[in-house]
């Protein structure tokens, strides 16, 4: 009985078990698929604080950054060496352990005030107490120990020469001190405007004013004289200054003033020579001079290059220079135009007809001649435009006869050259009248 009810509950419990293996096939499905779900948020999670991590790492604290700073350390620097300046790093000590000096801080003129400094060699703190000052003896000033203007003394003193100084600090016998303090003349200041003037002339009057009077002083008062430049009238060219001023109650002391001697210019002259035209501008046998020279002053020129501005004939005629130096002990004092300009004359230039031929003519009763030859001219200048508009000639007489004399009255030049010369007439003509013929011919013979 009971294997049969044994083999009817099997089946029963093999489905009971089936399904509860798939139950729990299904949880594991479903845990593995929530933990594939919880993963990604987790790395996610973990990648987050892994950086969070990285970042404090890598990003000091504000304290650490602070004391790594370049800037707090150079701030600690200065104000390190502030606080030394200060002292506030060094030891006061009492005023019973410090020793004093006076020190004058500058030179100190009669008339204007002077500064002498107590001076410590500790740092020294003073609960109170005064510094006394005293001049000659007399005390001149008085103020606490505990302010730094007490320990200057800025005074006014009455006379030149030297005074004695002392200095006191109530209390600190130590502290006490005593100098000679020497008071100089008071000085006069004269400013001098510069000034500029050409050799051999006169000296300028010197412009300037004066500062450093005392005691209502001026110049008038005072006697003193005025400034002058330390130049002559021929002083040679360079830079002066102004001639010593001095005065027993004062030192003086002259700024500026300084005088620049210029050379002076000279102008050139000829001596007023004369060329013979030649049809060039070159200048022959001219001497040339300078004016303008200051007394005695040796300076002359050597003229190494000049030419007239044209080639013709005229009276004054420009004398251009181009290159000139000029020469003597005094030359230095000198110089010359830029363009330098003298004259001279040009004067015309005889020529002559040579080879001339008069013909020979038969009685007409007239003196009337004709040329057969002209000739041609000797003299001219190679390359001049000359020739010959006309002459008037004629015989002696008009009676038959063999070398008859010819007489040449008149000649005229012609050509844009021809105003540079002078002809000669020519003399010593002759021709023959003859006794036959019955021709007429002109009084005036032209040619061209």
């Amino acid at each position: 009985m009971q294997n049969k009810e044994n083999k009817t509950n099997e089946p029963e419990a093999k489905k009971t078990q089936a399904k509860k293996d798939t139950d729990n096939n299904t949880k594991k499905q479903q845990t593995k698929s929530q933990n594939k779900q919880k993963q990604p948020a987790k790395k996610a999670k973990q990648q987050k604080e892994k950086t969070t991590e990285q970042n404090i790492n890598a990003k000091p604290s504000l304290i650490k950054r602070v004391f790594s700073s370049m800037a707090f350390w150079t701030f600690l620097l200065v104000i390190g060496f502030a606080m030394i300046g200060f002292g506030l790093f060094g030891k006061t000590a009492q005023p019973a352990q410090a020793k004093s000096s006076l020190q004058q801080t500058d030179e100190i003129r009669y008339g204007t005030s002077g500064e002498v400094a107590l001076q410590l060699d500790k740092k020294v703190s003073f609960d109170g107490g005064e510094v006394v000052w005293y001049v000659d003896g007399i005390e001149a000033k008085r103020g606490s120990a505990t302010q730094s203007k007490s320990f200057v003394l800025k005074h006014s003193f009455d006379s030149v020469g030297t005074h004695k100084v002392r200095a006191e600090v109530a209390g600190y016998p130590n502290l006490t001190c005593e100098t000679d303090v020497v008071v100089k003349k008071p000085l006069l200041v004269i400013e001098v405007s510069d000034e500029t003037k050409i050799y051999g002339d006169q000296n300028p009057v010197a412009k300037y004013s004066v500062s450093g009077f005392v005691d209502n002083d001026t110049m008038q008062s005072l006697k003193l004289a005025t400034p002058q430049f330390n130049a002559t009238n021929e002083s040679p060219v360079g830079e002066y200054g102004i001639k010593p001023i001095t005065h027993e109650k004062y030192d003086v002391m002259a700024k500026g003033g300084k005088l620049v001697v210029q050379k002076k210019l000279l102008s050139v002259k000829s001596n007023n020579g004369t060329k013979i035209y030649d049809g060039t501008t070159k200048v022959d046998d001219l001497q040339f001079n300078v004016g303008g020279k200051v007394g005695d002053d040796e300076v002359f020129i050597e003229v190494q290059s000049a030419n007239y501005v044209d080639k013709n004939v005229g009276k004054n005629k420009g004398i251009k220079i181009t290159k000139a130096n000029l020469l003597g002990s005094d030359a230095k004092n000198y110089c010359l135009p830029k363009e330098i300009v003298a004259s001279g004359q040009i004067v015309c230039k005889n020529i002559s007809l040579q080879q001339i031929d008069v013909a020979d003519k038969f009685y007409d009763g007239g003196t009337a001649v004709t040329f057969e030859n002209l000739g041609q001219f000797e003299g001219l200048a190679s390359g001049d435009d000359v020739g010959i508009s006309q002459i008037v000639a004629r015989f002696e007489t008009a009676s038959v006869g063999k070398q008859k004399r010819v007489i040449v009255d008149k000649i005229l030049l012609s050509g844009k050259d021809a105003k540079n010369y002078v002809i000669e007439l020519p003399q010593n003509l002759v021709a023959q009248i003859k006794g036959e013929s019955k021709a007429i011919t002109s009084n005036e013979i032209k040619t061209e």
